[in-house]
């Protein structure tokens, strides 16, 4: 069927439902006089010819909803009965519509708050030109027992000056680190004018 032929019966069974049920149900009453009559020519008397029609199509009513479901816009009319059906049950219900209004709420809250925290930390990229070449540089101290420690002052002093190991040094100064040893680990108080420059 074309697109132009379907639009057109969708539009039509949209907007003309009254219509189109008043053209099912004649149709269908026309059918069931038709295999009366051939019940009649075949020997019934006329109120069991019309009883035995109607068994025989199966029910005038499940026949019209059976003909109604395979209509084109068949969907968007049941969505517009739900949607009605739903309405009328929260308006009816209003401490079960806050309970509902309230769920929905604090999920799509909650659920944009994640996304905003993911995007940011892990969707996006790193506002640097080209960041993945990006790398973090650690020393090793095997004597110490140490597989992993921040460089040193000097140490990034010393990356400085050799240019063809890197294109671009930084350092990132933090005053969050703990100091282990032979007793138990201590958080050191540093104040901010000590920081490395």
């Amino acid at each position: 069927m074309p697109t132009l032929s379907r639009m057109k019966n969708f539009l039509r069974n949209i907007f003309a439902k009254r219509h189109n049920d008043g053209e099912l149900d004649d149709e269908v009453n026309s059918y069931v006089d038709l295999l009366a009559e051939e019940k009649m020519r075949g020997g019934m008397n006329p109120d069991e010819a019309c009883r035995a029609a109607r068994i025989e199509l199966g029910g005038i009513e499940q026949v019209k909803e059976q003909v109604r479901e395979v209509r084109a816009g068949a969907w968007l009319d049941t969505l517009l009965q739900d949607l009605r059906y739903g309405a009328r049950m929260l308006v009816k219900n209003p401490g079960f519509t806050t309970v509902a209004v309230l769920s929905l709420a604090l999920g799509i809250g909650a659920n944009t708050a994640i996304f905003s925290v993911v995007n940011a930390t892990l969707l996006r990229p790193l506002p640097f030109h080209d960041p993945e070449r990006i790398v973090s540089v650690t020393n090793q101290y095997k004597a110490l027992g140490l597989d992993s420690a921040s460089a040193s002052v000097a140490d990034y002093i010393d990356y400085r000056k050799q240019k063809h190991l890197f294109e671009e040094v930084a350092a990132i100064y933090t005053d969050n680190f703990n100091l282990t040893g032979a007793d138990r680990p201590e958080r050191p108080e540093v104040p901010p004018d000590s920081a490395m420059r």
